[in-house]
């Protein structure tokens, strides 16, 4: 193959590689329960059951109050920052302590195959719905104490699934009870993940560069 033929190849790769871009990849996409009447539901021993009073997301600094959607989604896709989302409940109604608790809401559109993990939230929970925790309540919705990594995939859009919190979030929310609770998510891809198209390109750049220069030494000693 000579190298006008080798380039024509690398490029069409390249071009195929750019074609066969996704479209954007996150979980629970349009899950806007102001608009559709969605609740979210915390349930303590398989009897008590709890409806969120808010829910939504931060994407760095920005939440938008009035978009109750819980939509998660990786750095880099749909900006730079990625979105983490919450879950907020009333239990100033409750008394005792609970040994269980499950989260039960609707999946509703899921483009990709990915683990979601629960975590506490420490921060000011009116501050949080509120739209004013900034960039603290962004980075503290997906991280500290994890309360269970859950893997989602395109075949659970649209479906309601109930998941079975650790005993880390029943301990916090025992300590809730009388108050207010959140919690917040976050998005990691699962280990079989595909490479972003981009990282495929730069694969296929390198090889080019490596054929390229294996045909200059060859013809260097050719020539010596």
């Amino acid at each position: 193959m000579n190298i006008k033929t080798f380039l024509a190849a690398g490029a069409g790769a390249l071009a195929l590689a750019a074609s066969a871009a996704p479209a954007h990849a996150y979980l629970f996409g349009y899950s806007d329960g102001g608009n559709n009447g969605t609740i979210v539901q915390l349930t303590l021993d398989g009897t008590t059951v709890v409806n969120s009073f808010d829910t939504g997301w931060y994407n760095g600094a920005d939440h938008t109050t009035d978009n109750t959607n819980y939509i998660v989604v990786r750095p880099g896709d749909f900006g730079t920052n990625g979105y983490n989302n919450w879950f907020a409940f009333d239990l100033s109604n409750l008394t005792g302590s609970f040994s269980t608790a499950t989260l039960t809401f609707n999946s509703y559109d899921v483009t990709e195959t990915a683990n979601y993990q629960l975590f506490d939230f420490g921060g000011s929970i009116s501050s949080l719905v509120a739209g004013t925790g900034g960039l603290s309540a962004f980075n503290d919705l997906g991280s500290g104490n994890s309360y269970g990594v859950f893997g989602y995939s395109p075949s659970d859009s649209y479906n309601s699934r109930t998941l079975a919190l650790n005993a880390a979030a029943v301990a916090d929310i025992n300590r809730a009870v009388g108050g207010q609770f959140a919690l917040g998510g976050t998005l990691e891809p699962s280990s079989g993940a595909v490479p972003e198209p981009a990282t495929w390109a730069m694969m296929l750049l390198g090889f080019f560069g490596l054929g390229g220069a294996l045909r200059a030494r060859k013809a260097a000693a050719a020539v010596a």
